[in-house]
Parts: structure tokens; C-alpha cells; sequence
């Protein structure tokens, strides 16, 4: 009967420390499938920082490039009123220097 429990314990033992084996490489398969995952969410943060600092960079650009068409649109708007005076001078000095004719 103590061989019979001996040889079932030792049996168990065989068993349990087989399965300790399979739970191990198991475990390190999936440290290793961590690993690879953690690797490839990492270059996905580097790149999505890339695109963001990117972002970023274009719309400071855009912010200077509206501010630099709003300047040349208030230029333009000063040449405009400039050139009607001035042309609306010039019709007047016309019409003075043709009534002097007359």
C-alpha cells in the first residue's frame, strides 16, 4: 500500500513538475509577445509624437502666414484709398487747368 502511494506521489510529482515546465515556457512566450507589443506600441507613440510636433509646427506656420496676409490685405487696402485720392486729385487738377484754358 506505502508503494502504491509512493508511486502515486512520485507520479503526481512527475505530473505537477510538468506542468510547472509547460506554465513556464508558456509564461516566457508571453513575456516575449509583451515585449514585442511594448516595442511596436513605442515606435507607434514615437511617430504619433512626430505627427503631433509636426502639427504643431504647420499650424504655428499658418498662424504666422494668416498674420502675414492680413498685413499685405491692410496694405492693399491703404494703396487703394492712396490711388482713389489721388486719382480723384488729378481729375481735379484737370478740370482746374482746362477751365484756365478757357
Amino acid at each position: 500500500s506505502s508503494g502504491i502511494n509512493a508511486e502515486n506521489g512520485n507520479r503526481e510529482l512527475k505530473e505537477n513538475q510538468e506542468k510547472i515546465h509547460s506554465l513556464q515556457i508558456e509564461n516566457a512566450e508571453k513575456k516575449q509577445a509583451v515585449q514585442e507589443l511594448t516595442s511596436v506600441l513605442n515606435d507607434k507613440t514615437a511617430s504619433y509624437n512626430e505627427v503631433l510636433r509636426e502639427n504643431e509646427d504647420m499650424r504655428q506656420d499658418n498662424v504666422l502666414l494668416q498674420a502675414k496676409m492680413n498685413n499685405k490685405q491692410r496694405q492693399f487696402e491703404q494703396l487703394k484709398t492712396d490711388h482713389q485720392k489721388l486719382s480723384a486729385e488729378v481729375e481735379r487738377n484737370v478740370k482746374a487747368s482746362m477751365q484756365v484754358v478757357i
